[in-house]
């Protein structure tokens, strides 16, 4: 806030006399820093003896009143900076917690998962879960998938219903290769996942999420995945003897 000539001269007595409120020293250091005449008049009311110590006073006036604001001006930004910082780590917090919460998906162990076969149809009664089938090139094998989340288990565990897995040995299952082209499966066994399996089965690279490979390379690579995932994975189901996952 600037004043008038005027106005700084009407402050300068009371200034002299050190009566002044911090707030109007402020406004006369100012005014007298920028305009000669009045640092002239404030230094003549002060009487010519004293010119040079309250010359000197005024200085150490102006310089101390420019250091306060400084720093007031560097806490201010400080502050800012405090408080902008503090609410992107909020948020960041916030978002991380809530995607941990929502998104992230949990491998569901077997014993969790209350898979039961009836009516030669292989079910589970694991609520707001969420399920997927691998089958080998060869289409006689399968491996359950199942996994979960924070707010599933925590949203639907007072719910109680069924998902169907697999349609079982009596019914078609049908499958697509990375071609789009329809396959029909001729089911011999059924593994549920181990966790290790999970944890191949959900990395980056989604070999296995694609489909059946036609190219003989990625094939390849395909049946070594299935057949590692397989071979850690728990035995629930084979056509000579049946639901076998008790």
């Amino acid at each position: 806030m600037k004043i008038s000539c005027d106005v700084a001269r009407d402050l300068m007595p009371l200034y002299v006399d050190d009566i002044l409120s911090e707030d109007s020293v402020a406004l006369v250091l100012d005014h007298t820093r920028e305009c000669d005449s009045c640092r002239t008049e404030l230094e003549r009311l002060a009487g010519a003896q004293l010119s040079d110590s309250v010359a000197e006073t005024i200085d150490e006036d102006i310089s101390l009143y420019d250091s306060l604001r400084k720093i007031r001006r560097r806490m201010s930004l400080r502050q800012q900076l405090t408080v902008l910082i503090t609410v992107a780590v909020i948020v960041i917090i916030g978002a991380t917690g809530w995607y941990f919460y929502d998104q992230y998906e949990l491998y569901l162990p077997y014993d969790k998962a209350e898979i039961t076969y009836r009516d030669d149809m292989l079910y589970s009664g694991s609520t707001g879960s969420s399920h997927e089938r691998i089958l080998s090139s060869d289409l006689k094998t399968m491996i359950v998938v199942i996994s979960t989340t924070h707010r599933s288990a925590h949203d639907y565990k007072k719910m109680r219903y069924e998902s169907v897995l697999w349609n079982g040995p009596k019914r078609e299952t049908t499958y697509y290769d990375t071609d789009d082209k329809e396959l029909v499966a001729n089911i011999d066994k059924v593994y549920y996942i181990s966790e290790s399996g999970w944890k191949d089965f959900e990395k980056t690279d989604d070999l296995l999420k694609l489909g059946i490979p036609t190219e003989k390379l990625q094939l390849d690579k395909y049946d070594k995945r299935f057949e590692k995932i397989k071979n850690s994975s728990k035995l629930i189901w084979t056509k000579s003897d049946g639901f076998v996952g008790k």
